[in-house]
C-alpha cells in the first residue's frame, strides 16, 4: 500500500513543481527552498549508490556469478554515469544551435527525455526497495528531487515559447515517468528468487546506482549552476549522513 501512495505524491509533487512556474515569477528569491532541498536530495542520491545501491549490486553478481572477480557493477555503474553525462551533451549541443527554430523546437524535448530516462531508473530504484526505512528516506529524497526537475522543465518550455497546453500535456507524461517506475520495480522485488532475477536485479541497481551517481554530482538540469551556496553544501552533508544512519538502523 505504501508504494501506491507514494506513487501518487511523486506524481502530484513533480507535477506541482511543475506547475509554479506557469504562476509565478522564478526569480532566485523564491528558488531558494528548491535549491537547498535539492541539494538535501543530491546527498541522498549519492549516499544510496554508493551505500546501499552497489553492495546490493555485488551480492547478486556473486550469487549469480559465483567466484567471477570482474567488477561488473562498478563497470555498469560508471558505463551508466558516463552515458547519462553523453546525452546531456548531446541534447545541450543541440540546444545551442544558433537556429532558433531548432533551438525552440528540440530544446524542451531533449531535456524532457533525459530526465524521464532518469526518472523511469529512479522510480524502479525506489520501487525495488524492500527495507522501509530506506524506501521512507529515498522517497523523500526524490520527492525533494522531482520539485526541482519539473521547476526546471516547466521553466525551459516556457522559455521556448511552447503553448500551456502543450507544456500541459509534457509535464504530465513527466510527472508520470517515476510511478511507472515504481510500479516496474515493485514486481521485479516479487520476482527475485531465480538465477535470471539475480542477475536482472544486479544490473538494474549497478544501472540505477550510476544514474544516482551522475545526479549528485551533476547541476546542469536542475539550473542551479553557480547558485549553490554553504548552506546547500550542509544540506548535501546531511542527505548523506542520513544515509549512513540508515544504513546502521538496517
Amino acid at each position: 500500500m505504501i508504494n501506491w501512495i507514494m506513487a501518487i505524491l511523486v506524481f502530484i509533487v513533480a507535477l506541482a513543481g511543475a506547475v509554479w512556474p506557469l504562476w509565478m515569477d522564478s526569480r532566485d528569491a523564491e528558488r531558494n527552498w528548491l535549491i537547498d532541498g535539492e541539494a538535501f536530495a543530491r546527498g541522498i542520491f549519492l549516499s544510496a549508490a554508493v551505500i546501499h545501491m552497489l553492495p546490493s549490486a555485488e551480492h547478486d553478481f556473486a550469487l549469480a556469478a559465483g567466484n567471477s572477480h570482474y567488477p561488473y557493477t562498478f563497470v555498469i555503474a560508471v558505463l551508466t554515469v558516463f552515458l547519462m553525462a553523453l546525452l546531456r551533451q548531446v541534447a545541450l549541443r543541440i540546444c545551442q544551435h544558433k537556429s532558433t527554430s531548432i533551438h525552440h523546437h528540440w530544446q524542451p524535448y531533449l531535456l524532457m527525455l533525459v530526465l524521464c530516462i532518469h526518472s523511469l531508473i529512479v522510480g524502479g530504484a525506489l520501487g525495488n526497495t524492500p527495507a522501509l526505512a530506506s524506501f521512507i528516506v529515498l522517497s523523500i529524497a526524490v520527492l525533494a528531487h522531482k520539485g526541482a526537475e519539473g521547476f526546471a522543465l516547466s521553466t525551459n518550455m516556457q522559455n521556448c515559447q511552447l503553448s500551456i497546453a502543450h507544456i500541459w500535456r509534457l509535464i504530465i507524461a513527466f510527472a508520470l515517468m517515476t510511478p511507472m517506475g515504481m510500479i516496474a520495480g515493485h514486481f521485479m522485488q516479487m520476482d527475485a528468487a531465480t538465477l535470471n532475477a539475480h542477475i536482472t536485479l544486479a544490473v538494474f541497481n549497478a544501472v540505477a546506482a550510476g544514474t544516482f551517481l551522475y545526479v549528485a554530482t551533476d547541476e546542469v538540469l536542475s539550473n542551479n549552476v553557480g547558485k549553490s551556496s554553504v548552506t546547500s553544501v550542509c544540506y548535501f552533508g546531511a542527505g548523506i549522513i542520513l544515509m549512513a544512519v540508515v544504513a546502521i538502523v538496517l
